[in-house]
């Protein structure tokens, strides 16, 4: 059997020392990331709420100012409608008494 080596804390130290520096590093640079999720996610919940409103307030305003419009429409063309038979039935009265 092989004889178990018996480490010093200094040298358990050394070993560890580019470990203990790695994890340093990675800590530094999560530390970024969430930095920019935090900004991310802030920007997708604005836009989500954006969303929220678009569906919620502006389309169904739209939707019936468009009906209005189209109602204001036939309301227009029915009175043409009425306008000219009215004309017709003028025209038709004068030709009789003429």
């Amino acid at each position: 059997m092989k004889e178990e080596e018996h480490y010093t804390k200094n040298e358990i130290d050394l070993m560890h020392e580019p470990m203990i520096e790695k994890l340093d590093e990675i800590l530094v640079e999560t530390k970024k990331t969430n930095g920019r999720m935090s900004r991310l996610e802030r920007w997708r919940s604005f836009i989500g709420g954006g969303l929220a409103v678009l569906s919620l307030v502006i389309i169904p305003l739209l939707i019936w100012a468009f009906s209005l419009v189209v109602d204001m429409s036939k309301i227009i063309n029915n009175q043409d409608d009425i306008i000219k038979e009215t004309v017709r039935q003028e025209i038709n009265h004068y030709e009789k008494s003429i």
